[in-house]
């Protein structure tokens, strides 16, 4: 998964190998957040504030689909990823 927006105010890339997910802004905004939630809409990771590179560790999360919601201060992404 590698996504950018048109305004360029985050990237999203993965490391399976690592279960790991990178999230960075472009620049750090008291606005941005991200969260993961599991197939049934509850929230297991967030963060209300992050920095410019944000790592997120999935190897604790049972094996299933989740989704990854960015926002950032003039757009949402959401993208489901699997994770083994």
């Amino acid at each position: 998964m590698r996504s950018v927006d048109n305004a360029k105010a985050f990237s999203i890339y993965t490391n399976p190998k690592m279960g790991e997910i990178y999230i960075d802004f472009e620049t750090q905004s008291s606005k941005a957040y991200y969260r993961v939630l599991n197939k049934k809409g509850k929230i297991v990771c967030q963060n209300n504030n992050p920095i410019v590179r944000n790592t997120v560790a999935l190897r604790t999360l049972p094996i299933g689909l989740y989704t990854l919601e960015v926002n950032s201060e003039n757009m949402i992404i959401s993208k489901k990823f699997l994770r083994l």
